[in-house]
């Protein structure tokens, strides 16, 4: 019970600071209409489209892990908590994804999440690792506890 209050409280936390952000800003997008007049939004690709360029963690593939990729991670969890689609594409999502292991299964619709709560602490350690100094420090470091 008490991991699920902490998981909670971490959501929360996650989305008030997501609320204090601007909705269009999440990641640059380019919307193309279709043919069928069907609207379809596509990142812009910082480094181009080969997905293996971009570190892991980088949800709004601009070629940089920060806090707002995290920002990004807890909101597209959150919106899989809540039912809604996901707000990042199939790529930003692969992108993003750190933990394999950590998937989650919603139990009430069946669906998949790629990215949990534990994907955004990973970048969240790793930014704050960074920052100190510790350039050394992986990713995969950071998602196996080995720092």
């Amino acid at each position: 019970m008490k991991k699920m209050r902490k998981l909670f409280a971490v959501l929360a936390a996650g989305v008030l600071a997501l609320c204090s952000l601007s909705v269009s800003a999440f990641a640059e997008t380019i919307t193309i209409v279709g043919v069928d007049g069907e609207i379809n939004t596509e990142p812009v690709y910082a480094l181009g489209k080969d997905l293996s360029l971009y570190p892991k963690g980088d949800a709004d593939l601009d070629g940089e892990v920060t806090a707002y990729d995290a920002c990004v991670i807890l909101w597209n969890t959150a919106c899989f908590i809540c039912g809604f689609p996901d707000v990042l594409t199939e790529d930003q999502i692969q992108v993003a994804n750190v933990d394999v292991e950590s998937n989650s299964r919603d139990k009430l619709t069946n669906r998949v999440s790629l990215l949990s709560v534990s994907e955004a602490r990973d970048v969240l350690v790793y930014v704050t690792l960074h920052s100190a100094g510790f350039d050394d420090i992986t990713m995969e470091d950071v998602v196996t506890n080995n720092y």
